[in-house]
């Protein structure tokens, strides 16, 4: 599975102002437009905030406010409005934060016990639930309902938007650094970049803010119900259910 895209490496030439305002008139049109790449002297990190930028895409895609995100991240009152250079700050300052080992990326784990096989909790914990704790948002941890089916989550999915609709998932997937493609995660590709996935109309949609500029509009992408097999539904690597 594989959806061109997106790169590591940066090397960009930007066709935006920071100082514009996001474009887009909803927060899924907002969201394509967002990547995690900048031109700020004042930050040093944009190669490693995917999960930082993909939380901040979430959060605007469960209908929170720039606004009280940055707040609750202590950006200045200057620091507010919806522009680029706020949202790259606001990315900073979530994924500084969060990154409490002092290595790149941030780090997931996922706890779960069992009785005879069957699961019967779980609980999400390193620098990803201290970045998701610290944005205020609430975090479910999807998986087949056994040790043997653990990767087997569509009817964890299912659920998860029955009881969510408009809820958004966090997953992490693999964006190979010379092509931009992105990849499920598999023996061949190690996990190595987080995305936010969310449903619009029936349709599930890949956020990704490796996309290669902002203002262009391709960091959003349909998934096809092959992609969600690999990317979600039988992915080894871990998927969120993010609500407010």
């Amino acid at each position: 599975y594989g959806i061109p895209g997106a790169t590591l490496n940066f090397a960009f030439t930007p066709t935006y102002s920071e100082a514009d305002e996001i474009a887009g008139k909803t927060p899924a049109e907002q969201v394509a437009n967002i990547s995690q790449s900048d031109t700020l002297s004042e930050t040093q990190q944009d190669a490693h905030r995917c999960g930082a930028g993909a939380l901040l895409n979430a959060w605007l895609l469960l209908g929170g406010s720039f606004q009280q995100a940055a707040m609750r991240l202590g950006l200045s009152t200057q620091q507010r409005s919806l522009t680029y250079q706020n949202m790259h700050m606001a990315q900073e300052a979530l994924y500084t934060h969060s990154n409490t080992d002092g290595r790149d990326g941030l780090t997931s784990s996922l706890n779960y016990s069992h009785r005879q096989g069957q699961i019967v909790s779980s609980r999400l914990s390193q620098e990803v639930a201290v970045a998701i704790d610290h944005l205020g948002l609430k975090a479910t941890p999807l998986m087949g309902p056994t040790t043997e089916s653990l990767h087997q989550r569509q009817s964890a999915v299912a659920q998860f938007f029955s009881q969510h609709p408009q809820g958004v998932l966090m997953a992490g997937i693999h964006l190979d650094p010379d092509s931009g493609v992105l990849h499920s995660v598999s023996d061949q590709h190690a996990m190595n970049h987080f995305v936010a996935i969310h449903r619009e109309a029936g349709d599930f949609y890949l956020v990704d803010t490796g996309a290669s500029d902002n203002g262009a509009g391709n960091s959003r992408h349909k998934l096809s119900s092959e992609d969600m097999q690999g990317f979600i539904y039988q992915t080894p690597a871990h998927v969120i259910g993010l609500t407010r």
